[in-house]
């Protein structure tokens, strides 16, 4: 799909996509009360986002961050991404036997939309600044 819409659909875009496609996975889990379809669909979505957030991270870093000192600036975002990875199982199972498996696809819900509204005003903040879309 990103390589059928990667001249109509910008990186942002996609970007965007990933973190409505986590929310929607997390959701189905949420909603659908763990069904045989809801695991497949959030696998599906899931999997899909993660997938395309590997190829439009070190893109959105050089279109925000720029060019310059792109290898330090993306091993630098790389070892933040890495931590978040290495805390996320400790946190959800934190978050699992102190208030349920609810609390847990709720804070992953509620992430992904703080990520996507940061996303969006990153983006805005770097049209006025560039004059760039």
């Amino acid at each position: 799909i990103l390589m059928a819409t990667e001249r109509h659909v910008p990186t942002v875009g996609a970007a965007f996509g990933c973190f409505v496609g986590t929310l929607f996975a997390c959701g189905l889990l949420f909603f659908a009360d763990a069904s045989l379809p809801a695991i497949i669909g959030f696998a599906t979505f899931q999997g899909a986002s993660w997938g395309v957030v590997s190829i439009v991270r070190p893109s959105l870093a050089r279109d925000y961050l720029g060019q310059d000192g792109f290898g330090l600036t993306s091993g630098r975002l790389a070892a933040i991404f890495t931590l978040g990875f290495a805390i996320a199982p400790f946190a959800a199972a934190t978050l699992w036997s102190t208030g349920g498996y609810d609390l847990m696809l709720v804070t992953c819900m509620s992430l992904s939309i703080i990520g996507g509204l940061m996303l969006w005003q990153t983006h805005q903040r770097h049209i006025r600044q560039s004059g760039k879309t």
